[in-house]
């Protein structure tokens, strides 16, 4: 039988430790809810790369207040496409990703910290690197279009570009992503 997990004063459960650790620390710094959910969602956009992105969209409920908001992060697309059909791969292909602007949103209307504040410890993992997990050197060598040649089990990669990227949009916004 499985036996409930049981905590004190808060929890948080990602798909990797990094994460976890990203959203506990912000807790433990008087960051709520949404504040340790945006930290690990970003790390996880570093730390499992080929699951999660900001190229991606993102759906939340907040229960704040005695009521609930849901917040809608899918990705929008155009009415009609200038110069052509849609294409299989490639920008013609997908929607507007959404979760960059639902992260805006959760950080401006429930976080304490803001989106500075969330993105920034990702940041500096994508910069500084992350060893690989397994799963994720699985995942990243069966990919059809990897941007790079898979890392092996444990070794560091780094992710210069999304450093780059997260920072931009944590000093400058959403905005600064679209």
């Amino acid at each position: 039988r499985r036996m409930p997990a049981v905590a004190g004063e808060a929890m948080i459960a990602t798909s990797h430790p990094l994460a976890t650790r990203a959203g506990l620390r912000v807790l433990d710094r008087g960051g709520n809810a949404v504040d340790a959910a945006l930290a690990a969602a970003a790390v996880l956009t570093v730390a499992e790369p080929t699951d999660n992105g900001l190229g991606g969209d993102a759906f939340a409920l907040v229960w704040r207040d005695g009521s609930l908001h849901g917040l809608n992060g899918s990705g929008r697309s155009p009415a009609e496409l200038d110069g052509g059909p849609v294409a299989d791969v490639g920008p013609r292909s997908v929607t507007v990703p959404g979760a960059v602007r639902l992260w805006a949103d959760l950080a401006e209307r429930f976080g304490r910290f803001g989106l500075e504040e969330a993105l920034s410890h990702a940041a500096d993992l994508a910069e500084a690197g992350v060893a690989c997990t397994a799963r994720i050197a699985d995942k990243w060598a069966r990919a059809e279009r990897a941007p790079s040649p898979a890392p092996a089990v444990g070794a560091r990669y780094h992710l210069p570009d999304l450093a780059r990227t997260l920072r931009r949009v944590a000093a400058g916004g959403a905005e600064a992503f679209y």
